[in-house]
Order: C-alpha cells, then structure tokens, then sequence
C-alpha cells in the first residue's frame, strides 16, 4: 500500500472513530450510562496523529511555529488568571481549541484531493445510512435519532448535536456544488444530502438548501448555455439569493411551532437566533461588569457568563482580542490566496453561518467534518 492509500485508510478509521464516539455519547446521555470519557480519548488520539505527521514531515513553517507559541503565550496568561478550582475546565477548552488547529493544519497541508477517493466513499455511504436512520427515527419516533425533544421536529440520526449535522450537511451541500458544477449529477446522493437537512429541523440547513438548489440550478444552466454571466445577471441572482433567504427563514419559523411562539412573542430577529441576541446583550452586561483589562486582551477560558452562539462573541469570551486573532491567524493562515470565485462564495456563505450560530471553532467534532469538506472545496481545481 502506498503512503498515499495510507493516509486516506487512516483519515478514513478517524472519520469512522469520531462517528461513533459521538454517538455513543448520545447514546449515554440518553440512556443514563457512564460514557468513559470515550469522546475525550478519541480526539485525543486522532489529535496526537495530525500532529505526529505534521512534524515528521516537517510541514509546519517557521511563521506558523511564531504564531503557535503567541497563542501558547495567550492561553497561559489566561488559564493563570482564575483560581485553580476552575484550571481543568479552562484547560479543556484550550485544548479543544488546539484541537481545532491541528485539524485545520493536517487537512490544509497533508490531505490533498488526489488521497481522498477512500475518505469520501465512506463520507457518501455514511450519508446514505445517516438518512435510513432519520426516516426509521421519523417513523417510529425514536428519541436516540432524533435533533431536539418533543417540543421541536428534527431528526440528526447518529450526530450527537443540531449544529455537528448542521455543519456537516452544509458543508456537504458546498461540497456537492463544486464536485457535481460541471459534471453529470449524482441524482441518489443529492437526494439524500438535501432530504437528510431537510429532516434534521435546522433553520440553517432549511435556509441552505433553499439557496443550494437555486443557485445550483441557475449556475449550472448558465454553464450549459455557454452564455457569459453580465453584471446585471449578478445583481438579480443577489436579489434572489435575499428574497429566498427571507422568504425561506419566514417559512421554516412560520410551520414551527416553537419558533412561530417565539416569533408571535418577541419578533423575527429573536426568533431567527432562538434568543441568541439576547444572550448576547446579556453576556456584553456581565463581560463590562465582570471582566479586567487584561480580560479583554487575552479572555476567561473559565469564565461562568453564558456563550451566545454567536462564533466571535465566543471567541472573545474565551480568548480576548489578541488571543482571537492569533487563533484566527493560526486556522487561516494556510488558505491559498488564490481561489476560483465560486470557492471564494461557497467559503465566505460558510463563514458567515459561523458567525450567526457560533459552535464551531472550537467544537472538535464540527473543526473535523468542515475541515474535510472545506479542504476538499478549496482544493477542486487541483
């Protein structure tokens, strides 16, 4: 077996391990049985993996080893800040943190698209039974499979959260978009990526495949008609990507019970964030009364105000300014320059859903599935 077929069995085995440790912490949770910290252990040694072949083969640069201490340095003035009583929570969310790094680095700078035949044949097979598990959790009302309590529709299957099936599902649809733009399409697995977000209950996986399928539509007609794309194309197609936008947000909260409450109650905006703004203006009250100067420059790892879900909110509660940007520095940093426009869209659409719902820079599992996906998108032109 050649090192390439080596790596891509080995990412594979991770992508299998990371699945079903997150189910069976589902399943521990909702059965009341000890988990073993199993998550922990897996992310650990996957972790430690990335890492080893990042080393040995000498991949990380000189600029992004400056950059790793800096973000060192401001972990360890934060996690000195609080009393030893709260040091394991803090550490844990550093290292969660560090998690995110190594994961973003192994796939920039060792994955590349030629290895990943293996790893995407089991991320497609995985999606089909993923979907045979939400209809059999749908039918027979199956608590294990499904996204939220009684109160709220969704089914995630195996994902233990709304937001890992989020990310992966979205990411996926982007995926799909760039493998599928200029080739014959694969019929059975659109079906299947778009029923299964459709099924999870998210608003954001409602909103994306509303625009997935209309842009996809729209690009791919365009690239059979052969007609060059005007300035005036580019304005309505924006025009409509908003109208469906709204329109599809006013829908999925409109036919949820929950969210229609919430709507009636307290407005749109509470109800598109499920209260995230109000977090957040609660969590910008305690942050002015409860943090030092030397807080906001390097954030409470260990702090007790509540995370708003809003991604750099968060991050600016763990980390501080400084520590923020250096950790931003350190995800970005080996993202070409240089990309197609459409890569360029799909990537900033990502980030953008980041920054409204929060809970992924620092959630190892989320870091994982994107950093697949998002590896596999920036390099489909290779």
């Amino acid at each position: 077996m050649s090192k390439t077929e080596n790596i891509s069995l080995y990412v594979t085995i991770c992508f299998g391990l990371v699945l079903f440790s997150d189910f069976y912490y589902k399943f521990a949770k909702i059965y009341q049985l000890p988990n073993y910290s199993i998550n922990f252990f897996v992310k650990a040694i996957i972790g430690l993996f990335m890492m080893y072949c990042l080393v040995t083969k000498n991949a990380i640069t000189k600029k992004e080893i400056v950059l790793a201490v800096l973000f060192f340095i401001c972990a360890s003035i934060n996690l000195m800040m609080f009393p030893s009583v709260n040091f394991f929570e803090g550490t844990y969310l550093f290292l969660k943190h560090v998690f995110s790094v190594i994961v973003v680095f192994y796939f920039l700078k060792m994955h590349k698209q030629n290895n990943a035949t293996l790893l995407f044949s089991a991320v497609e097979g995985f999606a089909y039974f993923n979907l045979l598990l939400i209809l059999t959790g749908y039918i027979f009302s199956i608590d294990l499979f499904a996204t939220y309590d009684m109160y709220r529709f969704g089914y995630n299957g195996v994902f233990k959260s709304t937001s890992t099936a989020s990310y992966f599902y979205m990411c996926f649809l982007a995926y799909y978009y760039v493998k599928h733009i200029n080739k014959k399409d694969n019929i059975p697995l659109l079906i299947t990526i778009l029923a299964s977000s459709i099924m999870v209950g998210s608003k954001t996986l409602f909103i994306s495949s509303a625009l997935f399928i209309f842009l996809y539509t729209f690009d791919k007609r365009q690239l059979m008609s052969k007609r060059p794309i005007k300035k005036q194309d580019l304005f309505l197609v924006s025009i409509a990507l908003l109208i469906i936008g709204f329109v599809s947000t006013f829908l999925f909260i409109n036919n949820n019970t929950l969210l229609s409450s919430v709507y009636n109650d307290d407005g749109l905006i509470s109800a598109f964030f499920s209260y995230r703004n109000t977090v957040f203006s609660d969590a910008v009250i305690q942050i002015k009364e409860q943090f030092s100067a030397i807080q906001y420059l390097f954030g409470n790892l260990a702090s007790q105000i509540r995370r708003p879900e809003l991604a750099l909110a968060d991050l600016f509660i763990n980390l501080g300014v400084i520590g923020t940007i250096t950790f931003l520095s350190l995800l970005f940093v080996n993202i070409p320059k240089k990309l197609p426009k459409r890569v360029i869209f799909l990537c900033s659409y990502i980030l953008l859903i980041t920054l409204l719902r929060g809970n992924f820079f620092y959630y190892p599992t989320v870091l994982f599935f994107s950093a697949i996906f998002i590896n596999a998108i920036i390099r489909s032109n290779d």
